[in-house]
């Protein structure tokens, strides 16, 4: 597993998985744009589903290990509507 940028400054997690069923394979998933802002959306790949991410707001998150500010509360479209933050 890695990340890397691409020349917009999008952000992509790539993996390269191999099993005895389904063979060697590369996927990449673009997780955030290089410019977010509320209301940006794209397609991507997500835990192996195709999804659509979409960027519902910008919040600080409180955790046990202090505040992470400048967040983004993102919704994944295409599995079970879940929610997610990226920082």
């Amino acid at each position: 597993m890695g990340w890397r940028y691409d020349d917009n400054g999008d952000l992509f997690l790539g993996e390269y998985n191999s099993d005895h069923y389904e063979g060697s394979y590369f996927t990449e998933g673009k997780m955030m744009v290089g410019n977010p802002e509320v209301g940006v959306s794209w397609n991507t790949v997500f835990d192996g589903d195709y999804v659509i991410v979409t960027i519902i707001e910008k919040i600080d998150l409180l955790t046990p290990y202090g505040e992470l500010s400048d967040c983004w509360k993102v919704l994944i479209s295409g599995v079970d509507g879940d929610y997610g933050y990226f920082g």
